[in-house]
């Protein structure tokens, strides 16, 4: 059983892009400081090489800490909120962002688990816990899967909708065969 990993991605997405946006504008500072306490700052040969990477670090990380900050004041904003807000059903629209969240994670909380708790697909939702892109589909929304081998013979699902997003997952190959056979029970728009 799995509790609120929704949420949890939430909180998680927030903190990354503090952290993140915080360490990179202050990194981005401190090699402007450094250029400038040591008169580097003017020297034109080092207008592509430091004066890029400080003003990619500055401007990274002032994006990057924004997008925290705005997810942490408004939670809609979140990148997981983003995704499940259009899928959901016309009655649960009005939902704001903790009640999204709330009623996608108690779907969740008895969800069957694939591929070593990687993979979680509850009675509405499939969740995939490290996954490439958005995390979170509706089951009556996935309309294929496919199926990707890399050069090191690994193998991706990909669960798309019918404008060809969703989320991916590495798996085995007997992995994939047991999601494919549970979900052809339980996604009703599902195409094999």
């Amino acid at each position: 059983m799995r509790k609120n990993v929704c949420a949890s991605t939430a909180r998680r997405e927030i903190r990354i892009s503090l952290w993140a946006g915080a360490a990179a504008l202050a990194g981005g500072v401190f090699f402007l400081c450094l250029d400038l306490i040591t008169g580097e700052f003017w020297d034109l040969r080092n207008l592509v090489t430091n004066k890029a990477i400080e003003a990619f670090l500055i401007i990274g990380g002032v994006y990057i800490l924004y997008r925290g900050l705005r997810g942490l004041f408004n939670l809609d904003t979140t990148d997981i909120c983003l995704s499940i807000r259009p899928q959901l059903r016309a009655e649960e629209k009005h939902l704001t962002a903790k009640e999204m969240l709330a009623l996608v994670d108690q779907d969740l909380e008895c969800a069957l688990d694939f591929a070593g708790g990687r993979v979680l697909v509850g009675e509405e939702w499939l969740f995939l816990c490290k996954s490439m892109g958005t995390p979170i589909i509706r089951l009556e929304n996935i309309h294929r899967i496919e199926h990707r081998v890399t050069k090191n013979h690994g193998l991706y699902l990909d669960f798309k909708d019918q404008q060809g997003h969703g989320p991916t997952v590495g798996v085995s190959s007997i992995e994939a065969g047991v999601i494919e056979a549970y979900l052809k029970n339980h996604a009703p728009n599902l195409i094999l």
